[in-house]
């Protein structure tokens, strides 16, 4: 054919050419590599080269998409043309051998349809295997596309059988039985699935031919069946399998694939009908939201009316529930309903995050969300809602979250003696480890390894094929240990409770210690040390339970630590530390030693790359902290102490506190350091030295504070710094506030070390923090590490030619606001704005990732103010605009302002905040919203003012006079109250409100009434009124005056009557007080006889006045008696844990109504804000009783 052809003319084609069109290229291509001309092979391999550059992939790759008709068309050809089999293996890079064995299955079937029993045998002689091993290893795939070609079925699988019939005839042992039927038996599982995936197809020909196949599948069986009852008993295997490759067990499937497996399963419910009713359940528990289903809307707006009924907080754990799903789609589905929830139900999910402590529902979001994010998959979808989702949250202030930290790990308490505690640990591993690595790995020769150790583990816990019949006898601690196994794992773990894996052992490699200072990368080093200590376990002496055990359950893991994955080596390194420590040889102790303190060495002297020395002391530090819990655990359950705390304690002693210390303030784990550095100077103290010797200490400590954002500690190790250090003077300027002063301070660091980034960079934060905006951004010559500070600088004067300039080296935030600024589709740059903040979201700990998560609610809230512009301009030209318009505002403020209470009180998130949304407001240039830019200022120097930073105060209520903000007045009154007396602020507000006063209705730019000026002007009257209190100098009269104008000004404003009730007389002086039984209860049984009588005195009058009270009175009176014995009981000291049960029953049996006062419920909380003072409840907790026997 290319005789007939221009040179080029095929490679041409093939260039412009994909799918089918490019196949049959490729095949007309190959063809001619069989050509008996050697021009023409030599043209053709040409071109296949030219089309393999052209494309930019290898020839394997280029070939891959369409190696099932290429296979079939080279083994047709296997005897008729050596030199195409030949040219075209060398031209994809392989061996006859290898490239026939990689085809078989689609080779064989082919070559049984076209009954080429010629090539058939040259096939098997390649791949040097017998035929019929050959076709029985590939009898499945074989049987497959002879029932799905139905004019060859018949013909095919007589040639079939009569090949395997011939190939049996001539051995002298019994014949066996071959026939289609028993064929069919051999791999019954495998064929249905074949076909009913064949039912999903696109092309409806094929699908037909699939249901026909079915059926005829169904008759070789027993005549005249139907198809369901064929289908029955195969069908937990099927669908088994059919999940298995939707997960990519069986080898890696291609989207369009499964989605072909997907659409089978609709088809596989109507053939299978009833058969389907004991497995459905299993999917129908997930179903996740039906509104994206056209189909099913009905349904959809039933599960939604119904969900709307139920409480917010149920309705959202419902659907964690479902997002926390080991399976992709669904956690995606499942957040994208998250998503939808938050948007539509946003007042009620509001009010989960008000007041001083947030609703436990909220924290169970956060750490699923940061699960997801973190997640180690290839959701981009997952991990894109799960970004968004982050954002409409919002921040939410740490400390009101109450986020509960989870190791993810057990702890082994007794050390493998106790075998059920060994089998829970075992499990552990399985279920919280294993399945997941084996389902994310793409390498084989690693997912075998971990199904070996799955395999091994679930032996260990006596599970068996038989666990799966639910009426096999089984203890009820296995069936229980089964029972717990998360359902979408059993499809991973089932087929491995007969599997048949097994792994070659190896010599013990010994290791030089440290193994860290040898190690080239941190993969290298975690793995190897893991690997030693396996081998420690593994040469153990003894044959005891304990040995025995761990030498089953770590001994499963000797193949799993050589592949490039470490989460695994991770997960089990403490739990192998510990064995070794308590079970090994004493020279190990020491090795264990070496290696700890050679990682904190490399933090605190670092040699090495930063991402080895960051990693590997959080390793170290999991380690410790892992140390010490059991250390914890086993002292709380032993009485004494014993030599396996003895040896634990003694390696956690080798570790230098000082050492210690130093390198996690080196790796900013602040919270490790402190307390490492108290431990070091109570050390110290004890060994009498003076506070004049500590001073070191004292700077880090002050260092630490500052870093954690704790004045009142900086405050407090001050009191100990004889002498403070420059940078000690800084950290306490900027920690209150004083800017310039820390400027100063900056400006005397770059003196003397004019080329130290780090020195440039607090300055610019001192005068970003004082408004110098232009200063930074003439200055871009000091490095792309000032980048951030530059870029904005840039936003906030609006120098968006630098914005652009910087680009992606900015923050994301700023280019957020350039597409803001330019007009440009938010939609794009939203997404990958959070992309670029959520990469750096790498743990799930939240305090750690709250600064990339504020930037997420950064975003959130530049959306959030761009939908509201759109919405406005939407509703210009309906008839109700006004009103409309003025909700959507509203709307808008009041979330914003929920939005703002709900972040960490700090002055550092709020004016991040608050600048981000002057910047927004200013460049949507909508005149309804232009005041939020003067309350913003108003706000900051608010918030500023209370965090003590006068100076920023100061420059930001400037900046508010500047635009003419109302009653920035107010601000700038109550920062000279807070430096003079009352009297010249009283006067400033005083003046500043006689013309407001005048005014009879103010309107916003919509020309109607705003009320929030109204509110604005009675606070601002309330404030006279407090202060006029204060002077001294006016009637109580004209002070209530004041208060009544500012009530009638404003109804609802908080504070106003409580206000006026302290300013006016107490009439009700003189009244007697109630007699409280738990101030008195004490003396009752005081020993002193005088003290005793008057309080005796005082009970007979009370009891004289109601039966209540001598009832109460005796209870008291008995109660503290008891409470008094329970005080003075002896105790045995070396008991380190009691219970009242057992040790003091006198206490139990004693039934009273008075409330126990512990100090949890004698501890209050404040407000967190002015608005919930009078609902806020200082007492939270249930106050404790005794209730009794």
């Amino acid at each position: 054919m290319l005789q007939n052809v221009p040179y080029g003319y095929w490679q041409d084609l093939g260039r412009h050419s994909s799918g089918d069109q490019l196949c049959s290229i490729l095949k007309v291509l190959i063809r001619q590599l069989g050509s008996k001309t050697a021009p023409l092979r030599s043209l053709a391999y040409t071109e296949l080269l030219g089309l393999s550059r052209y494309h930019q992939k290898t020839p394997y790759t280029l070939i891959s998409p369409y190696l099932r008709p290429i296979s079939i068309l080279l083994a047709e050809n296997i005897n008729r043309s050596l030199e195409m089999i030949a040219d075209t293996v060398q031209f994809i890079g392989m061996t006859r051998q290898n490239f026939l064995e990689t085809t078989l299955t689609h080779t064989l079937p082919a070559l049984v349809l076209s009954r080429n029993n010629d090539a058939l045998k040259q096939t098997a002689s390649i791949v040097k295997k017998r035929l019929g091993v050959l076709l029985m290893d590939n009898i499945a795939h074989v049987l497959a596309q002879a029932f799905l070609h139905p004019d060859q079925t018949d013909s095919a699988l007589n040639f079939l059988v009569g090949i395997l019939q011939d190939m049996t005839s001539g051995t002298s042992r019994a014949q066996p039985n071959i026939s289609v039927p028993s064929l069919m038996t051999a791999c019954i599982v495998d064929l249905v699935v074949m076909l009913i995936v064949e039912l999903g197809d696109l092309d409806k020909g094929i699908r037909k031919s699939a249901r026909n196949a079915l059926q005829k599948a169904s008759n070789y069986q027993h005549k005249n069946q139907d198809v369901g009852s064929f289908l029955k008993p195969q069908m937990l295997g099927v669908i088994s399998q059919l999940n298995d490759m939707l997960h990519d067990v069986q080898g890696k499937k291609t989207v369009e694939y499964k989605r072909k497996i997907i659409r089978s399963f609709g088809s596989l419910i109507k053939i299978a009908g009833d058969s389907m009713a004991g497995f459905s359940p299993q999917y129908l528990d997930e179903i996740v939201g039906l509104d994206d289903i056209p189909e099913l809307d009905n349904a959809a707006t039933q599960l939604t009316k119904q969900r709307k009924n139920a409480k917010i907080q149920i309705h959202i754990t419902n659907v964690m529930d479902r997002a926390e799903s080991k399976n992709v789609a669904i956690a995606t589905a499942s957040i994208r309903e998250l998503k939808s929830l938050l948007v539509s139900r946003q007042s009620e999910i509001e009010t989960l995050v008000r007041g001083d402590t947030f609703d436990p529902v909220m924290a169970r979001v956060t750490t699923s969300l940061l699960s997801a994010v973190t997640r180690d998959s290839e959701g981009l979808e997952l991990r894109d809602l799960s970004y968004e989702c982050l954002g409409i949250i919002g921040a939410l202030d740490p400390d009101r979250l109450g986020l509960k930290i989870d190791s993810g790990t057990m702890t082994i308490a007794a050390n493998f003696t106790e075998q059920e505690e060994s089998k829970d640990f075992a499990l552990h591993l399985i279920r919280d480890l294993l399945v997941d690595a084996y389902r994310a790995t793409n390498d084989t020769k690693h997912q075998t390894h971990l199904a070996y150790a799955m395999q091994e583990l679930l032996k260990y816990c006596g599970f068996t094929p038989k666990i799966l019949n639910p009426h096999e006898k089984f203890s009820s601690k296995i069936r229980d240990r089964w029972q717990s196994v998360p359902k979408d794992q059993l499809e991973t773990l089932t087929p491995l409770l007969e599997s048949r894996f097994s792994i070659s052992d190896g010599p013990i490699r010994s290791y030089t210690h440290p193994i860290y200072a040898v190690a080239p990368t941190y993969r290298e080093w975690l793995q190897q040390w893991t690997t030693d200590l396996i081998g420690k376990v593994m040469s153990m002496a003894g044959d005891g339970p304990s040995t025995r055990d761990s030498k089953i359950i770590f001994g499963a893991f000797r193949g799993v630590l050589k592949n490039q994955d470490v989460t695994v080596a991770h997960h089990i390194l403490p739990h192998l530390v510990l064995n070794v420590l308590l079970s090994g040889l004493p020279n190990y102790r020491y090795e264990i030693s070496s290696e700890i303190n050679a990682v904190l060495q490399e933090q605190v002297n670092p040699t090495g790359p930063a991402d080895k020395r960051t990693l590997s002391a959080q390793v170290i530090f999991d380690l410790m902290d892992h140390l010490s819990k059991w250390l914890r655990l086993f002292r709380m359950s032993k009485s004494d102490r014993t030599t396996q705390t003895r040896i634990v304690e003694d390696v956690l002693s080798s570790i230098e506190t000082e050492l210690m210390a130093n390198a996690a303030l080196q790796s900013k784990a602040y919270a490790r350091a402190l307390r490492s550095f108290e431990e070091r100077i109570i050390q110290l103290r004890k060994d009498k030295r003076d506070n004049s010797e500590l001073q070191t200490y004292f700077e880090r400590l002050h260092q630490i504070y500052s870093e954690l954002d704790e004045p009142d500690g900086m405050e407090g190790v001050s009191a100990f710094v004889v002498s403070p250090s420059l940078e000690h003077q800084i950290r306490e300027h900027e920690s209150t506030g004083r800017w310039t002063s820390a400027q100063s301070c900056w400006e005397v660091r770059l003196q003397q070390s004019p080329d130290d980034v780090t020195y440039h960079v607090g300055l610019l934060k001192c005068l970003r923090n004082l408004g110098h905006y232009g200063v930074l951004r003439r200055h871009p010559e000091w490095s792309k590490n000032l980048a951030s500070f530059e870029a904005e600088a840039a936003w906030i004067i609006g120098d968006w030619d630098t914005v652009k300039q910087i680009g992606k080296a900015g923050p994301a935030i700023g280019q957020t606001l350039l597409a803001l600024h330019e007009h440009q589709d938010l939609k794009a740059v939203l997404t990958d704005a959070r992309r670029t903040l959520g990469a750096s979201i790498t743990s799930k700990q939240y305090a750690s990732v709250y600064e990339s998560i504020l930037q997420l609610h950064l975003i959130r809230e530049v959306e959030m103010i761009h939908n509201a512009k759109q919405d406005i301009e939407a509703k210009h030209s309906v008839d109700n605009r006004v009103p409309l318009i003025q909700k959507t505002t509203q709307d808008l403020i009041n979330s914003l302002q929920s939005r703002f209470d709900l972040t960490s009180p700090t002055f550092r998130v709020r004016e991040a905040l608050l600048s981000i949304r002057r910047t927004a407001y200013s460049l949507i240039n909508t005149p309804l919203l232009q005041p939020e830019i003067g309350d913003a200022w108003i706000l900051t120097s608010k918030i500023a003012r209370k965090a003590g930073y006068d100076q920023t105060a100061y420059s930001a209520v400037l900046q508010a006079e500047v635009i003419d903000a109302p009653f920035a007045f107010v601000q700038l009154a109550k920062l000279n109250r807070i430096h003079g007396g009352v009297y010249k602020p009283l006067a400033d507000v005083d003046n500043a409100l006689k013309p407001l006063l005048k005014k009879d209705v103010v309107t916003d730019s919509s020309g109607c009434r705003d009320f929030s000026w109204e509110k604005k002007l009675a606070k601002a009257v309330l404030l006279v009124a407090k202060w006029a209190n204060e002077t001294d100098r006016f009637e109580s009269n004209q002070i209530i005056e004041r208060y009544q104008d500012a009530i009638g000004r404003s109804e609802n404003l908080n504070g106003t009557p409580e206000q006026i009730s302290t300013t006016e007389e107490d009439q009700s002086a003189g009244g007697e007080r109630q007699e409280r039984f738990t101030n008195i209860s004490s003396a009752m049984q005081s020993k002193r006889s005088e003290r005793r009588n008057a309080c005796q005195d005082v009970t007979n009058h009370a009891s004289g006045k109601t039966p209540t009270a001598a009832t109460l009175i005796k209870d008291a009176s008995h109660f503290s008696s008891i409470l008094l014995r329970f005080t003075d009981d002896k105790v045995d000291e070396k008991k380190r844990q009691m219970s009242i049960n057992t040790d003091f029953p006198y206490v139990n049996a004693t039934k009273t109504k008075m409330i126990l006062p512990l100090q949890d419920a004698l501890t209050c909380t404040l407000p967190t804000a002015a608005d919930t003072v009078r609902s806020h409840n200082p007492f939270p907790y249930t106050p404790v009783t005794i209730a009794g026997e």
